[in-house]
């Protein structure tokens, strides 16, 4: 019997020193893969400096393929992205080349970086259209036109393939949420925000997508009889009661809409934060856009209400004194002097 537990105590040593061995034989591995992309990040950026942009997009070329191998996402995408960027300045610097460029790249990535380069390219689409505002403002119906050359399309069919590329990147919300954005520090560049209020993939995702639905230029491509967001409606309500909102209407397409439904989610995948930090953050930018937004009469009181709860009922977080500011200035923009000073 004595024998019998010496082997097998002898076996998980043996297994736990091969474990070990292969375990640092991979570190010894990955740490000589990152020298080489350290390496390969010199070379890119000196054949730029002397104007060789084919000869750096190879050099980022070998980057993604290196990084991939040691897992390293945030080097492989911000790699990927800035050979596209260098490849259209060889092609002639055109739009349209670019971003065919990034859809091919795409398809043979693997599929965790999907959501990631979607992003990319909507934010490629929609800094086209910033551009040349003024060709899609004066260019009417485009119907029949060549598909695939964005360049031809309309404003309603730009905002169409913007605002599916976001939808289709938010339907990814398990993996989103369970990715920390720390992850992709390399290529995300940081913000001006704590990265408390931006710690997933998720979030960064649908903040992306809020600033797109809530652009005031989409009025320019909204139909007739465009959904608006009633003053006095649950859109001004507390977080339980907005989060039951199930507006009513045919513009399903409507930029109001979505923005409504990605605040939403956003404040569902917050609602059970130790920290009340996000959740706090996303509110305020709610009922701040549905005060601006909103038509019709009761909006003020309801925004002051729901400020006043926020201030009060948070006090141990720094978002309750962007409560106390909103509602001092919700209070100076009615002509209450007094009040808003007091606040």
């Amino acid at each position: 019997m004595k024998n019998f537990r010496w082997i097998l105590l002898s076996l998980a040593l043996v297994s736990v020193i091969s474990i070990l061995g292969v375990t640092m034989k991979q570190s010894r591995q990955a740490k000589e893969v990152r020298a080489q992309i350290e390496e390969l990040w010199k070379k890119a950026e000196q054949a730029q400096k002397e104007g060789l942009p084919r000869t750096a997009a190879g050099h980022l070329k070998d980057i993604t393929d290196l990084a991939l191998k040691i897992d390293e996402k945030g080097q492989a995408l911000k790699a990927v992205v800035q050979k596209l960027a260098l490849e259209g300045v060889v092609e002639g610097n055109k739009p349209a080349e670019r971003i065919s460029r990034l859809q091919e790249e795409m398809a043979l990535l693997p599929a965790d970086l999907q959501p990631v380069l979607k992003l990319v390219l909507a934010r490629w689409y929609w800094q086209y259209f910033q551009r040349n505002r003024w060709r899609f403002l004066q260019r009417s119906e485009t119907a029949g036109l060549e598909e695939k050359d964005f360049t031809t399309w309309d404003l309603p069919r730009l905002y169409r393939e913007i605002g599916s590329l976001y939808g289709e990147v938010l339907k990814k919300d398990v993996l989103l949420k369970t990715r920390r954005l720390s992850e992709l520090a390399d290529f995300i560049e940081p913000g001006n925000q704590p990265p408390a209020l931006r710690p997933t993939l998720f979030d960064f995702a649908a903040w992306e997508a809020l600033e797109f639905y809530m652009s005031g230029e989409q009025a320019a491509a909204e139909p007739e009889d465009a959904f608006e967001i009633p003053a006095d409606s649950a859109a001004l309500g507390p977080i339980p009661e907005f989060l039951a909102y199930r507006p009513e209407t045919g513009d399903i397409e409507s930029p109001k809409l979505k923005a409504l439904r990605v605040f939403q989610e956003l404040l569902e995948f917050h609602r059970g934060d130790p920290r009340p930090d996000a959740l706090l953050d996303v509110d305020l930018a709610r009922l701040r856009w549905v005060r601006h937004t909103a038509v019709g009469e009761g909006g003020s009181d309801l925004y002051l209400a729901r400020l006043k709860e926020t201030a009060e009922g948070f006090p141990g977080s720094e978002l309750s004194s962007m409560a106390l500011f909103l509602w001092a200035e919700e209070l100076k923009n009615r002509g209450d002097l007094r009040a808003a000073f007091e606040v």
